[in-house]
């Protein structure tokens, strides 16, 4: 590294004329390397600026003839740094917590495709349809983790591995480490209160996992944004230019999202939620520990409990606050708790500066009082008298967490049920009103069937149950029902058409919304069935007595909550019909090949290359994608490549079907019952043992495969996924992973600033052009917009009779999901009416190509056109004159139909198209040969080709033609 040291001041440098152009490139997913993204082996970079998270990078010896500044920016580090950002706890630990997070940053992504509102009042926000509810559904995602935690500290360890003998004395798991034998002398109660530090512990940890992500480059995005004219002491105020640009034009009285000069500095999600989703954990925690007090040594309030009804009710009430009026007290004061928690949760999904302040201290308060009353019911616990003096046989479990989970899950399915109607229009209240009494009926039914004395294996459900189950069935087709068919009402056809333009049809939010309660629940059973199969594990030739407790024989197997047991029976029904469907689907399109059609090459910008076409196809007509008849073995093995991208493009009806299994596997977990018992034997049950089993297997791998990362690489495991989600700002979960788009976007806008704005006599001959590859096409178009907001002279809208200079930024992108993924899921941020393309249809499921209905519809034209508004990014990017005339769009975007993730970014026509060209399918640089993919675009002639084209168009005439 010689970043210190200016290239015209090296000796080895000859110094050149400035350029007057900066072609910077921005990597997608996969965090390609700077020397990748320039073209040159890894020691030919240096660091112009940055750090490690995020930098630009230059070549140190560019040709002389080069016409261009090039520059490499590389954001990866910003999603993929996680090893060992807390020394004391140590790598696989964060690495073990990166993954416990993935349900909150799904959590997120389903905040974000609900309608957004567009008009944002400055310093403001409101979340529009939905947030609340969304809000409440990340708390609910927070009280499954602490659930199950809970399981294992205080449950399955504070409990079932410290029983009490009647002759031998205490026993423990012999398992656990041989410190964990001083518990055994503690009162179940001190057990217990110690312990419930464990869940408490660990959710700290993945706050911090979070937090200290996002305060390593949070404190610096503020100064990014500010301003070109700003002063560096004066504080970021709200940005007005953008609004100026747009209303320059009555049909741009809303301007998008991302032109907004506060969006990526803008906290949706703060201390104060923060605070009320800790405050729930530890009224949770209060809860479990106040209700064991009650019920430990009250005969009354056990009946209630096996046999719960009115009169058993008023008749254990008078005695468990006579016998245990502390604890009494901390279990109302921690419901109350929890009700006023959700309640605040609902009021603050939107932003008002004028309430941050109390709300803040409402919150610390709130958080206040619920370690107040933990710290009440921990010593209160010390005055437990010892169980073993107590009339009452001790309780083999921890109550309240058989039926926590369940409860959970029927909760948070309802929500995610409802969430499918809030696009479409379906009234919040009307779901809400029909899913509490689906819930209501699951309840009824699961205590039916809880209460019943038949046998509970999976076939068997009890009788009195059937009628609860029936109505909640009935409850949610109707739901279904009504989501399908509204909007309601004039335009309804219209409206229903739209439909097809947005991801699965408008019903976003509730499929990620499911898959984030599936993922949540598959890592909480992962935790405690593996835990709990850990402690069953027979060490032989250790142990004092028997196989899995030391001291003295075990008076009962191991018993975990059964809600975890009933999902790994249904996870693996999950799992059978997931992969019978992808076999129906698949194999079918694995042994056909088809001739798709394919994009115009243009070598030299201009002009259409016809010798490295395979297969070249311009077009279907009315048809469908024909069968190839070729011999030739290169050819083929294309038309192979093609075949395998266009499988991968069918991820959202895939996705969606995955959704409806998870959804009808929650049901399952709700309804069934099955044993949950634990022990060295062989399990009786076919489904239970397999579930087990395969939890446990997974369990052992996963942990297997997180260890092996953290050992061997500093990265969080799954980089490209966090480089996916991790895109959105946070706004749905408060321990949810860091935006590095918070921070990515405006130092590119900065950099571009700085760039176009330079004091030489030749600043106003300037131009950047944005090479954007992947997802890094997303942050190129977010940087455009930012440009905009600051009031920069990049790129400005064209006004009717004034002088409008051309635009001096240009976008080349390639390999990217604008149109085809974000355009559909994120419809309010990147959407048609945003970027001004064509919009796009849903892949299909079957047939050669899944994009065969766009196909048709851009060829002939057919469907919604591209909107023609002066404040989306086409027209942003297109030069006029002072009559408004659109001239070419300063926009190329290159991709290949051997890319799995590449599509058009306006219409997959090749005639008439000025944005839209194809890239070749071989690899250039290889040896051998080899088929291109996602990567390596900016080796090809026609990478090349497009930059000198877009410079082309970039470099202003003489004279503008009127």
């Amino acid at each position: 590294m010689k970043a210190n040291v200016p290239l015209a001041l090296r000796p080895h440098v000859r110094v050149l004329p400035a350029p007057e152009t900066l072609e910077l490139r921005i990597h997608g997913i996969k965090n390609t390397t700077p020397a990748s993204m320039l073209g040159v082996a890894p020691k030919k970079v240096e660091r112009v600026d940055g750090d490690d998270l995020g930098a630009f990078w230059i070549e140190q010896e560019p040709p002389p003839d080069r016409r261009e500044r090039r520059e490499a920016y590389s954001w990866g580090g910003m999603t993929r740094s996680g090893g060992g950002p807390l020394a004391l706890i140590g790598t696989l630990f964060v690495h073990l917590g990166w993954v416990l997070i993935l349900p909150f940053g799904l959590c997120n992504v389903a905040y974000w495709t609900r309608r957004i509102p567009l008009n944002q009042e400055p310093g403001r926000w409101d979340g529009g349809r939905g947030a609340p509810v969304l809000r409440l559904f990340a708390l609910g995602l927070t009280l499954i983790y602490v659930t199950a935690l809970a399981s294992v500290s205080l449950d399955l360890i504070g409990v079932q591995c410290f029983p009490l003998s009647d002759s031998l004395g205490r026993t423990v798991c012999s398992q656990l480490p041989p410190f964990f034998d001083a518990l055994s002398d503690l009162t179940r109660g001190v057990r217990l209160a110690l312990l419930s530090l464990v869940p408490l512990a660990i959710m700290l940890l993945l706050y911090a996992l979070s937090h200290r992500a996002r305060v390593r480059y949070e404190p610096n995005i503020a100064k990014l944004a500010k301003p070109a004219e700003a002063d560096e002491e004066t504080p970021v105020a709200p940005a007005v230019a953008a609004t100026a640009i747009f209303e320059a034009s009555a049909a741009a009285a809303r301007p998008p999202l991302l032109a907004s000069a506060e969006f990526w500095v803008q906290a949706r999600i703060a201390a104060t939620t923060e605070r009320l989703h800790f405050s729930a954990v530890v009224f949770f925690l209060v809860t479990l520990l106040a209700g064991d007090r009650l019920f430990a040594g009250n005969l009354e309030l056990r009946g209630y409990a096996a046999n719960p009804s009115l009169q058993s009710g008023l008749l254990a009430l008078p005695v468990a606050i006579a016998t245990s009026p502390i604890a009494f007290a901390c279990l109302v004061v921690a419901a109350a708790g929890l009700l006023w928690v959700g309640i605040l949760i609902c009021i603050t999904s939107e932003t008002n500066p004028d309430r941050l302040l109390r709300r803040r201290r409402i919150s610390g308060w709130v958080l206040a009082l619920s370690g107040a009353v933990f710290l009440v019911v921990g010593i209160s616990s010390g005055f437990d008298p010892d169980p073993a003096a107590q009339p009452l046989d001790p309780l083999p479990t921890l109550l309240g967490l058989e039926a926590a989970p369940t409860l959970l899950v029927g909760i948070l399915l309802g929500l995610s049920v409802a969430a499918l109607g809030w696009r479409r229009g379906v009234p919040i209240w009307l779901s809400i009103v029909i899913m509490t009494g689906a819930l209501v009926c699951l309840v009824f039914g699961r205590a039916a069937s809880v209460s019943a004395t038949a046998t509970p294996v999976i076939s068997a459900i009890a009788a009195d149950a059937v009628p609860y189950y029936l109505g909640a069935a009935l409850l949610l087709a109707v739901e279904l029902v009504i989501v399908l068919v509204f909007p309601i009402g004039a335009g309804r056809a219209k409206r229903h058409a739209d439909f097809a333009y947005e991801g699965w049809r408008g019903m976003g939010p509730g499929v990620v919304m499911l898959l984030a309660l599936g993922v949540a629940m598959a890592l909480a059973s992962l935790v405690v069935v593996g835990f709990a199969a850990f402690l069953a594990m027979p060490l032989a030739g250790k142990l004092l007595r028997d196989d899995m407790f030391r001291a003295a024989p075990p008076p009962s197997p191991l018993i975990v909550p059964p809600a975890y047991v009933e999902f790994g029976v249904a996870l693996l029904g999950m799992l059978v019909v997931a992969l019978l469907f992808a076999a129906v689907i698949l194999v079918p399109l694995v042994t056909r090949l088809f001739r798709l059609s394919t994009p115009v090459l243009k070598r030299d910008g201009v002009t259409p290359d016809e010798r490295v076409k395979f297969s070249p196809l311009p077009g279907y007509g009315n048809d469908r994608p024909p069968i190839p008849q070729t011999f030739d073995r290169l050819e083929q093995r294309i038309l192979k490549a093609r075949r395998i991208a266009a499988l991968a493009q069918r991820g959202e009806p895939f996705v969606g079907i995955l959704a409806a299994i998870v959804g009808v596997g929650l049901v399952a977990t709700v309804i069934l019952r099955v044993p949950s018992d634990f022990t060295t034997t062989v399990v009786t049950i076919p489904a239970q043992s397999i579930a087990v089993g395969m939890l446990s297997a997974i369990a052992l791998a996963a942990f297997t495969a997180v260890a092996a990362n953290a050992l061997t690489n500093t990265e969080r495991p799954m980089g490209v996924l966090w480089d996916v989600i991790c895109f959105l700002p946070r706004a749905g979960h408060p321990f949810g992973p860091p935006c590095y788009s918070d921070r990515v976007v405006p130092e590119l806008n900065s950099r571009v600033r700085k760039w176009l704005e330079a004091t030489d006599t030749a600043s106003k001959r300037r131009r950047v052009v944005l090479s954007a590859h992947s997802l890094g096409a997303v942050l190129a178009v977010s940087t455009i917009f930012a440009n905009v907001s600051s009031g920069s002279t990049g790129a400005q809208p064209c006004v009717v009779g004034s002088k409008v200079p051309p635009p001096r930024i240009g976008l080349l992108t390639y390999g990217t999901q604008l149109r085809a993924y974000f355009g559909r899921f994120l419809p309010e941020l990147l959407g048609p009416e945003v970027l001004g393309t064509r919009p796009c249809q849903a892949p299909r499921l079957f047939g050669g190509d899944p994009w065969l209905r766009q196909v048709l519809d851009d060829e002939q034209e057919r469907g919604r056109p591209a909107p023609d508004g002066p404040g989306t990014l086409r027209a942003i990017l297109t030069p006029t004159t002072r009559r408004c005339r659109p001239a070419q769009p300063l926009w190329i975007n290159v991709w290949r139909r051997t890319d799995y993730l590449g599509f058009p970014v306006n219409s997959y026509r090749g005639r008439a198209n000025e944005i839209d060209r194809g890239a070749g399918e071989l690899e250039p640089t290889t040896y051998l040969v080899t088929v291109a993919s996602h990567g390596n675009y900016p080796d090809t002639a026609e990478y090349t080709g497009a930059v000198h084209d877009l410079l082309g168009r970039m470099m202003p005439p003489r004279h503008w033609p009127h």
